[in-house]
């Protein structure tokens, strides 16, 4: 049979979920081609064995490619992705049995969906060994409809027709049929981009945000769409006349299904033509011989054209550009792909490797080069920084921010008609999660009041509050002033309700003195603050109407209530975004009243308040983002000869002329008013927890401006351009140093440098060498990198109330203890501070297990002789620990993990030690006794020692023996029964050979102390324990850390290396930082921090990353560019490889093997040679060491 170059539509082979109808019609197909024999190994054609490993080739998705690199003939790839993929285990079994059964109508997109994942399901189950009878599958097919298919079902049952799954899926389907009848057999071209396996949600329940209507999305519209169908259709019957092979139904194939930026194209080889979806890149477009294509969803896209397109790419270091010829036009299509078969037919070739893929011409030269992101090979590009990037400074997302989270109608009414200034031109991305978090709400009742003629013939009023936190004024409330005809709102903050009649004889007073008109009337609710004597003497005597609402009605108020939901969504918006603690709400408030104010109302036929009020359009161009930081200009009378020019502050909002701004002095807690402000709109910064205390602490408002001439004209400087933070993680090239330059637009002579963030001073004192041992660092990083540090923190969380809980119950066990007793404080003794940590427990898929919260005293006010003696208390080594873990794969023990509760109470205290009594929970009347601690607490120098000193005696008690290799372990044997445990503070990990002596032991420990069984090991100290009893197999890993670390660091959008350093690349102390500036950009970097974040990986379960942190330790005391690099390539390392650990096998080599080695004068600093050696037993490492010695 004559073949084709174009690929089925088959569906790629991503994994096990679909190698078995991925096997079946892969086989088919080849069958069809006569290729099937170059498969089985009996066929002798070269050229056949090569196309049909070629096509298998083409039919697996990229990610899977690294199974495939080192097969040569189709039957050994077929081989290869069978081993990789056929999968008939118990695991599997259960795995597949259990979708079997959960599937439901419910979580599917349709009708042919759900059969469909059934059928496949029972089909893959009968595959691996285990049938299912049809009977089952149409019993299943039923059991996963829902409550409104019943009447469907007790007709099956009533008509005696059997139940096979071909009867209940025709059955299914028919009704799908009855409604599509019309929709077949047209002619169209198809694209299958797109194919998103994750969106599961029901079909009904989608959103279109172009007609409001439920049921589709805004791109699938068929409002939006109709004139692209219209064209289609035309375009259709027009090529039918002209050309009868255009009637031929062909495939045109994307098989892209991840997010893309708006200049990214991925060389696709499931593409039969190139195509895109952006009308600029072209330099001129002609007829396409297409009219349209099919998406996988059955939505039509017009193909309107094609024509060459000039496409910028980043090669070797270099920015160039290349020419792709017979592009497809397709408006609606999100990626834009560059076709394999395309590019093959017009002579060039094609490499594809792991990570990259090169494209050759005739010649063997490399035009371009594309990376694997995500499993598609994207053309390698410039790098856009935000220093050059003038369309992300003025995109649809930024004024979206600056205007408050104003909606896409109103932004685009503002930019058109409405105002001035704006500038933007990408449509806004929908929905913004800021938006949702803080609009979200129920569908409103319909109007039916009718809006006056003229402004204060009708005012509305309402009062919204107390507000949980007090405003930075001191305010609990706000009063909201709505004009029935403009629209214009005006908010007043009050300390106490009976303000509001103030409020509103100020507003009067101004309102009637600038419009030169009377208020005539105000509606309002019955409110006491409005109802009541003096506000209706103030009324009557002023001859205003005052409407109000009929008891529990408050429709009648609708605009002033709708009103106050607007005002305090956009201000939860702008809070969420700035991340600026509640009692800031005020200030938000009063931002977003100034954002709707002159944001279109469809009320006023789409114009603005403003422009209603003033008869002016307003003016947008000094909006900036509420909440980023602004550096204000110091006047010269402010400061001395070499202070600062400039002063960070937070940009709170606008003074109501629009001649300044309103910014919050974070060091001074000052609200400050300036004129001359360099904004900083696109870096996301963490608040300071000083920021976060703002709620206990006074905020002082300063009405004085840092603008020493008034008479200068009131003109806002833009914002400036970005820095780069040291942060930033991109692409495989070196990412620049952060520059601490900003420069304003209406730079002047004298220029405004923005001054350094307070960073700690590199010591210039080389420190003593110090050796810790493992343990020492796994403590360091006990607190993960998202819990709270303060006690003000762990109250303003969203998990605040389970760290209440949390403290109480800790709380509670001192108490229950008789930790301590409060008493006076004997003269000339000093008590010591006490402080809360908190810590987030934590399982295996990283899940929130437990919030702990712990008392901790600060012990490093100890004195010796006076308030401690010993403090040594042995734990258990790592090494120790995977010793163990060997062990019990080799021998099948019981591994059991124990957790002691309150350890430290359990020890007994002998000094006299006077504690301040703890934060939040001091008793009342007793405010100036102290707590004389009767036992130890965690923080105590004493504390570990003297409860380590107790489970000791305790263990001996009990027959155990402390060895003399790690004085952490403890072991005891007894006729044949072996029991181990390995204390590592108050964590225990009991192992033994025998389940009853294991038990035993459990119960006399139960006795002594008070502990939680915590069953077998999954997580410990840091590391996760998987383990497959049945294969024998013990998995250690430490995959959640890794994560937290990335992003600690922002490193989580990092693309992986393949290999933890660059090995063409020889570091050495030249490379240090030369000039003050490289010394001054360093001290930003957090090279130490970093570095120490990964040797606990290394002490772990990582020792393929040993090398790299001795040789990159070498440079901590004065790190470069270079040596920074080659840390953030480690991440990168650790990126790609989360889920390696240590696996201890049963079945490999049960010796204890020992290797060593060491170079030649390998360090280049001072050519000192490097040792080391590794013991493995179990088929994994135990132990390692790495150190330089002199020849």
């Amino acid at each position: 049979m004559a073949s084709n170059n174009v690929l089925p539509p088959i569906e790629r082979l991503v994994g096990r979920d679909n190698y078995t109808t991925w096997k079946f019609a892969i086989q088919s197909y080849l069958e069809l081609e006569d290729l099937w024999a170059a498969v089985q190994g009996t066929e002798e054609d070269l050229k056949k064995i090569t196309r049909a490993r070629a096509k298998i080739v083409l039919a697996v998705d990229p990610v899977n490619f690294v199974h495939l690199q080192g097969t040569t003939t189709a039957k050994e790839a077929w081989d290869a992705l069978r081993k990789a993929f056929d999968d008939s285990g118990l695991t599997r079994r259960v795995g597949l049995l259990r979708k079997l059964v959960t599937t439901q109508l419910d979580k599917c997109r349709s009708i042919e969906e759900y059969v469909t994942q059934i059928i496949t399901t029972a089909h893959q189950l009968n595959s691996v060994g285990l049938e299912v009878k049809d009977e089952w599958i149409g019993t299943l097919l039923l059991a996963g409809l829902p409550e409104s298919y019943k009447p469907m079902i007790m007709g099956l049952e009533s008509s005696g027709t059997p139940i096979t799954g071909d009867s209940i899926k025709t059955k299914l389907l028919q009704e799908v049929r009855g409604d599509n009848q019309g929709v077949k057999g047209q002619n169209h071209e198809t694209a299958f981009y797109g194919k998103r396996v994750q969106s599961k949600r029901p079909k009904g329940k989608f959103k279109c945000y172009t007609c409001n209507e439920i049921g589709h999305f805004s791109s699938q519209c068929p409002k939006g769409n109709k004139k692209n169908k219209d064209s289609a259709t035309k375009e259709s019957k027009d090529s039918e006349t002209k050309d009868s092979k255009s009637n031929k139904q062909r495939d045109v194939k994307a098989f892209f299904t991840g997010t893309a930026r708006k200049d990214d194209w991925f060389v696709d080889s499931g593409a039969s033509a190139h195509m895109t979806g952006n009308r600029e890149y072209f330099t001129q477009i002609h007829k396409a011989h297409l009219s349209h294509i099919i998406v996988a969803n059955d939505v039509s896209l017009s193909v309107q054209g094609a024509g060459d397109v000039k496409v910028k790419i980043s090669l070797h270091g270099t920015i160039d550009q290349i020419t792709v010829k017979d592009v497809l036009y397709v408006p609606g299509l999100s990626p834009n792909l560059l076709s394999v078969s395309e590019m093959t037919a017009k002579g060039l070739t094609l490499k594809f490797e792991a990570e990259t893929c090169q494209i050759l011409d005739s010649s063997n030269k490399i035009m371009a080069t594309a990376t694997q992101i995500n499993g598609a090979y994207r053309l390698d590009r410039p790098q856009v920084t935000a220093y050059s990037c003038k369309e992300e400074e003025e995109s649809a997302e930024l004024w979206h921010r600056r205007l408050g989270h104003l909606g896409r109608t109103g932004m685009k009414l503002l930019r058109d008609k409405h105002a001035k200034g704006l500038r933007f031109e990408s449509p806004l991305r929908e929905p913004c999660v800021i938006c949702c978090k803080g609009k979200q709400h129920r569908q409103p009742h319909p109007s039916v009041n009718k809006r006056t003629k003229q402004v204060l013939e009708l005012l509305h009023m309402d009062l919204c509050g107390p507000m949980e936190n007090t405003s930075l004024g001191g305010s609990h409330y706000f009063m909201t002033i709505v004009d029935d005809h403009s629209r214009k709102i005006f908010i007043y903050f009050l300390e106490k309700k009976s303000q509001a009649l103030e409020c509103f004889e100020d507003f009067k007073k101004e309102a009637e003195n600038q419009m030169e008109r009377k208020i005539k009337a105000i509606r309002t609710d019955n409110g006491k603050e409005f109802v009541n004597k003096e506000f209706s003497a103030f009324l009557r005597d002023s001859g205003i109407h005052h409407q109000t609402t009929i008891p529990h009605t408050p429709q009648q108020n609708g605009l002033a209530e709708r009103m106050n939901r607007t005002i305090v969504e956009r201000a939860r918006c702008l809070l969420a975004e700035s991340e600026l603690p509640t009692t800031f709400w005020a200030e938000a408030s009063s931002t977003a009243v100034y954002l709707i104010n002159r944001s279109p109302a469809r009320a006023i036929q789409h114009r603005t308040p403003e422009e209603i009020w003033s008869g002016e359009k307003p003016k947008l161009q000094h909006l900036r983002v509420f909440g980023c930081e602004a550096m204000v200009h110091v006047p010269k009378e402010c400061r001395r000869k070499w202070d600062m020019k400039s002063d960070k502050c937070i940009f709170l909002g606008y003074l109501e002329d629009g001649n300044g701004y309103r910014l919050y002095h974070e060091s001074s807690q000052k609200i400050i008013k300036a004129r001359d402000v360099v904004f900083i709109e696109n870096i996301q910064r963490k608040r300071g927890a000083s920021l976060k205390q703002t709620a206990t602490k006074g905020i002082m408002v300063c009405e004085e401006t840092l603008n020493h001439n008034p008479n200068e004209p009131a003109e806002l400087s833009d914002d400036s351009s970005n820095s780069l933070e040291f942060w930033d993680a991109d692409d495989e090239q070196e990412e620049p140093l952060p520059s601490s330059g900003e420069t304003s637009s209406t730079e002047q002579q004298e220029q405004a440098t923005e001054p350094e963030e307070t960073t700690l001073r590199r010591s210039t004192r080389k420190p003593a060498p110090r050796n810790f041992k493992d343990y020492v660092t796994y403590k360091t990083m006990v607190i993960g990198p998202d819990d709270p540090i303060t006690l003000q923190e762990a109250l303003e969380s969203e998990a605040c109330d389970s760290w209440q809980q949390a403290m109480r119950n800790e709380y509670d066990a001192l108490l229950e203890n008789k930790t301590w007793e409060l008493v006076d404080l004997p003269p000339g003794r000093k008590p010591l501070k006490c402080k809360w940590v908190f810590k987030t427990k934590r399982d295996s898929n990283n899940d929130v297990e437990r919030y702990k919260a712990r008392l901790v005293v600060k012990g490093f006010l100890q004195v010796k002789g006076l308030d401690y003696e010993e403090t040594y208390s042995p734990v258990v080594r790592y090494a120790s620990i995977r010793i163990l873990l060997a062990l019990a794969a080799k021998l099948d023990l019981e591994v059991d993990h124990l957790d002691v509760v309150t350890a430290f109470l359990q020890g007994d205290l002998s000094e006299e030690i006077y504690m301040e009594q703890p934060e939040g929970s001091v008793t009342k009347g007793k405010e100036s006794k102290v707590c004389l601690l009767r036992r130890p607490l965690y923080g105590l120098k004493q504390g570990s020692f003297e409860w380590n000193r107790k489970l000791d005696s305790a263990l001996k008690s009990l027959g155990f023996t402390r060895s003399n290799v790690d004085q952490g372990i403890y072991i005891k044997h007894h006729d044949s029964k072996l029991v181990i445990i390995a204390v590592y503070v108050d964590d225990l990990l009991l192992l033994s050979n025998d389940v009853e002596a294991k038990n035993l032991t459990k119960k006399q420990l139960h006795k002594k102390f008070e502990m939680k069984d915590l069953g077998a090991v999954r997580n410990l100290l840091g590391m996760q324990v998987h383990r497959d009893r049945e294969q024998g197999k013990i998995f250690i890993n430490q995959a959640t850390y890794i994560d937290n670390i990335l992003r600690r660091f922002n490193m989580c959008d990092c693309n992986p290396a393949r290999t933890p350093s660059d090995p063409n690349q020889r570091l050495d102390k030249s490379m240090a930082p030369k000039s003050p500036d490289e010394v001054k950009d360093m001290e930003k970097v957090p090279y130490r921090e970093a570095l120490g974040s990964m040797m606990f990986l290394c002490q772990g379960t990582r020792p393929d990353i040993a090398h790299a942190i001795t040789s990159l330790s070498i440079y901590s005391e004065n790190p470069g560019k270079a040596h920074w690099a080659a840390v953030k390539r480690l991440f990168r390392y650790l990126k790609g490889t989360r889920n390696y650990g240590l696996i201890y096998s049963r079945d490999t080599n049960p010796t204890l093997q020992g290797f060593c080695d060491a170079d030649w004068a390998g360090d280049t600093n001072d050519r000192r040679s490097t040792t080391g050696y590794l013991f493995t037993l179990q088929g994994a490492a135990l132990a390692k060491k790495q150190f330089g010695f002199d020849d």
